[in-house]
C-alpha cells in the first residue's frame, strides 16, 4: 500500500512539472520602485525551497528541549523498557 501512494505522489509532481514545463508564464513582481521578473517555475521552486527552511527552522526551533542525538532515542528507550521488563522478570521468579 506504501508503494502505490509512493507512485501516486511520484506521479502527481512529475505531472505538475510536465505542466509548468510546457506552459512556462512569466510573473512580474513590482514593489517600492523594484522590479522582479521570473518564470513560474523558478517562482515555485523558490516558494518550495523557502517552505522547507522554515519548515526545518520551526521544527529546529520548537525541538530546543531534544537531545541533539535525536538517533539514539527509540534505542535508548527500547533499552530501558527491557531494563524493566528484565527486572520485573527476576522480581517475578525469585518471588516464585
Amino acid at each position: 500500500m506504501r508503494i502505490a501512494i509512493y507512485i501516486i505522489e511520484v506521479a502527481v509532481v512529475v505531472a505538475i512539472a510536465v505542466w509548468l514545463a510546457e506552459r512556462p508564464g512569466l510573473v512580474q513582481i513590482e514593489w517600492q520602485g523594484y522590479r522582479i521578473e521570473t518564470s513560474v517555475g523558478i517562482l515555485a521552486l523558490a516558494f518550495f525551497l523557502f517552505a522547507v527552511t522554515v519548515a526545518a527552522l520551526g521544527k529546529r526551533l520548537a525541538c530546543r528541549h531534544c537531545p541533539t542525538d535525536w538517533w539514539r532515542l527509540p534505542r535508548v528507550t527500547w533499552t530501558r523498557r527491557a531494563a524493566r521488563h528484565a527486572a520485573l522478570d527476576r522480581c517475578w521468579i525469585t518471588r516464585l
